[in-house]
């Protein structure tokens, strides 16, 4: 809780909550694996931690990825049933109703796009607990790669994925190779998929630093602090290309326009030896800003 709090202090407040629950007994603690043959034992236990972790960090968070990997990790909802996923999903929304709630699967845009089983999986899952009127928000495909998948391959996915009606977050993203300008290449090729498609609306890192990530070699930045590619085409996409850095002077009116990439602005109006910023967030095309210089 202190290091949420201190990244709220530090303006960090796009803060992903992972996860509330990874429904394999080996990702459970043995307290809670205990109650394996007590069913109803086990469902408290479960709504507990959920209500528990959400509630803690209301205010804190804006997204939890509410259930992980539950298409490869199946042993609690082999005891308690499919339909006890919505069940979690409704608690997590009563904990906290502000915080947009996702499930999350891996192998679904890595391993080249080809592991089919994985996907049909989970898109039938997805459309389950839509059709349990289960409060998913969001779907989170993992990014840990090992190898490229073609760029018109992870269109296709996210093209079929976008058909549920949920905003796609590529999560957990890290590329584990020794080939550095592969590495810069594919994470290029990754970010301009995912930026370009209408449908994802995050793009989260698994890591940046190797001396501090499970796969050492699919960090952004070197042990020594040094910066590799990867890093340099991060930053170029991000804070260049990507970047919206506009001045303008109105007309007689007092109106000027402005073309930007949707976002987070700081809005900074001078008139004469006046000055007031106001924060802002660009959603949609036609938005209005009145600002009042005192």
């Amino acid at each position: 809780m202190s290091a949420l709090a201190w990244l709220h202090e530090n303006g960090i407040r796009r803060i992903r909550g992972h996860n509330l629950i990874w429904p394999g007994w080996q990702w459970i603690p043995r307290d809670v694996r205990s109650l394996e043959n007590n069913p109803e034992a086990l469902r408290r236990r479960i709504l507990e931690r959920i209500a528990d972790a959400a509630s803690a960090t209301r205010g804190l968070v804006v997204h939890w990825d509410v259930i992980n990997e539950p298409v490869a990790n199946r042993d609690i909802m082999n005891i308690l049933g499919d339909e006890e996923m919505a069940v979690w999903f409704r608690a997590a929304k009563q904990a906290d109703p502000e915080a947009v709630l996702f499930i999350n699967e891996y192998s679904i845009l890595s391993a080249n796009g080809a592991d089919l089983r994985k996907q049909n999986a989970y898109f039938r899952m997805i459309q389950y607990l839509k059709d349990l009127r289960a409060p998913v928000e969001g779907i989170g495909m993992q990014g840990h790669f090992g190898e490229p998948t073609p760029p018109a391959r992870m269109l296709e996915i996210l093209d079929r994925f976008a058909r549920l009606g949920l905003p796609i977050a590529i999560t957990e993203y890290d590329f584990a190779t020794e080939d550095e300008g592969l590495q810069a290449q594919f994470t290029r090729d990754l970010m301009i998929v995912a930026f370009s498609h209408p449908a994802v609306s995050d793009f989260l890192m698994w890591g940046f630093w190797a001396g501090s990530h499970w796969k050492p070699s699919g960090a952004m930045i070197r042990r020594d602090w040094s910066e590799k590619p990867m890093y340099r085409v991060w930053r170029d996409l991000v804070y260049e290309r990507w970047w919206t850095d506009e001045k303008g002077v109105t007309a007689e009116h007092g109106a000027t326009y402005v073309r930007g990439f949707k976002g987070e602005y700081e809005i900074t109006v001078r008139v004469g030896e006046k000055e007031t910023r106001v924060p802002y967030e660009l959603k949609e095309d036609g938005q209005v800003l009145r600002v009042t210089v005192h």
